[in-house]
């Protein structure tokens, strides 16, 4: 990774731009920002020039595709690290979501219902404090549904990371992580639950 950095690094030398101290994959010059993932590329900046002298760059060197462009009058869509960045025409808004499909193996695991894209998000974000407080007490999950659990945890925790109204939830369940009993479990089908009427839901970010 880090040599794969130094060389696209060297690539888009010529534009003035300088690795952050903290996250150097984001490159960042006077017109825009250049932010490097394995072999994605992610161009920011309010001048078209910008992005398309950069792909130049890129392209001269190694085959570089255009996948994908948001545009502030024009809007568009693009897909970065799994996420869905997208803009209607004339939108100020920037909307981020993931596949609605991302979480389908976990509902299969927990046979939650496939049919919940024809639902109506109409569901109450649970109170999973209740049920982890429950009086008594709670038998630790077998090493296969342990497994399962860290599994399903782990990707509802990547999708927190552009969905803020489960953040919340996903770190009271990972309290549980190093052992999980049946009321973990079921507070995370709770999640889970809920979590089936809401995947297409993106998260805004105004201008």
């Amino acid at each position: 990774m880090v040599t794969r950095l130094r060389y696209v690094t060297s690539i888009v030398k010529p534009m003035n731009l300088t690795a952050d101290e903290r996250e150097p994959c984001i490159l960042a010059g006077p017109e825009g920002l250049v932010v490097i993932y394995v072999d994605d590329v992610l161009i920011a900046s309010p001048h078209e020039g910008f992005a398309k002298k950069i792909h130049e760059l890129l392209n001269s060197v190694v085959p570089t595709k255009i996948t994908g462009s948001v545009h502030p009058s024009k809007g568009g869509q693009l897909k970065f690290v799994g996420r869905i960045i997208k803009r209607w025409p004339r939108e100020p808004k920037l909307f981020i979501s993931v596949e609605p499909t991302y979480l389908d193996s976990s509902f299969s695991d927990y046979q939650i219902g496939s049919n919940w894209r024809t639902k109506s998000a109409g569901v109450a974000v649970p109170n999973i404090r209740t049920t982890l407080e429950q009086p008594g007490e709670s038998p630790l999950l077998s090493n296969e549904a342990h497994a399962k659990y860290r599994r399903a945890l782990g990707k509802l925790a990547w999708l927190s990371q552009t969905r803020d109204d489960i953040h919340m939830m996903v770190c009271i369940l990972s309290t549980g992580q190093a052992a999980p009993t049946e009321r973990h479990e079921r507070a995370l089908r709770q999640v889970y639950f809920v979590g089936c009427f809401m995947m297409a839901w993106m998260f805004n970010f105004s201008k």
